[in-house]
């Protein structure tokens, strides 16, 4: 699958590039309050906490037990607590998008049509890629999702095959229908930094229609070093219907 990674013209972006990466980072670092509606607390029915207190008691684990002593509303606070522990703490996120000629997208990241995108290919199947859902309420969390997931699952940001793992990461990758026309896609590692690619993974580099001719330059001399056979395009407007549409890149005389 092919994702779009849009970029401002700025010195973390070209870091981008040398370190073939995606930059990872907290939720709350990002320009939206409500990145994530998994942000919000969730309230939990009294057959949920019933379900709770129930695993809790079978799992034989004396601090669970422990947990199933406690009030209803003090079990619904530390499930929340727990899930955004987890958010803030154990995840870091960069985001794509399906799609390389949105001109609100190039308006927004790309520092008014500034700045450039790479094409990424990128592993679908893992759990750790996330196509980003839509909607204006908010789905019931499974309260027993916490009897099943395990540390080491959480830690290990190179393991795809949890399903507990990816359930968390689908919940994560809720946001506002308002985001809709972005077609966000989602990558997350276990600590901030850089989620690699191989080389051969970027696909296209397309500079904005008011990029420099100057930063052109240092991002095909930055991107020659990781494969000189990119293609390389440069985006131009068209009117009817008003759009945006990638022509092949000529050298600036």
């Amino acid at each position: 699958m092919i994702l779009y990674k849009y970029y401002p013209p700025t010195t973390n972006s070209f870091k981008s590039i040398i370190n073939a990466g995606l930059w990872c980072d907290k939720y709350l670092s990002m320009n939206d309050p409500f990145e994530s509606f998994a942000l919000i607390e969730r309230e939990f029915s009294k057959d949920e906490i019933e379900k709770f207190k129930k695993l809790a008691n079978e799992s034989g684990i004396p601090e669970n037990i422990q947990l199933a002593e406690l009030g209803d509303d003090v079990i619904s606070e530390f499930m929340n607590s727990i899930r955004k522990e987890v958010l803030e703490d154990s995840y870091f996120f960069s985001s794509l998008s399906e799609t390389y000629d949105n001109i609100l997208l190039w308006s927004h990241y790309c520092q008014s049509h500034t700045g450039f995108v790479i094409a990424i290919e990128i592993d679908e199947s893992d759990s750790h890629v996330q196509k980003v859902s839509y909607r204006n309420d908010l789905p019931a969390f499974d309260i027993g999702w916490y009897f099943s997931i395990k540390e080491d699952e959480i830690d290990d940001e190179d393991k795809a095959d949890s399903k507990e793992i990816d359930y968390l990461l689908k919940d994560f990758a809720i946001k506002s229908e308002h985001w809709g026309y972005e077609k966000e896609w989602r990558v997350c590692r276990s600590k901030k930094g850089y989620k690699r690619y191989d080389m051969d993974n970027i696909k296209a580099i397309y500079f904005g229609i008011n990029c420099d001719p100057e930063i052109e330059k240092v991002i095909l001399f930055l991107s020659a070093g990781i494969n000189d056979e990119i293609p390389v395009y440069k985006m131009g407007l068209t009117k009817n219907p008003i759009g945006m549409i990638a022509k092949d890149y000529e050298l600036p005389k």
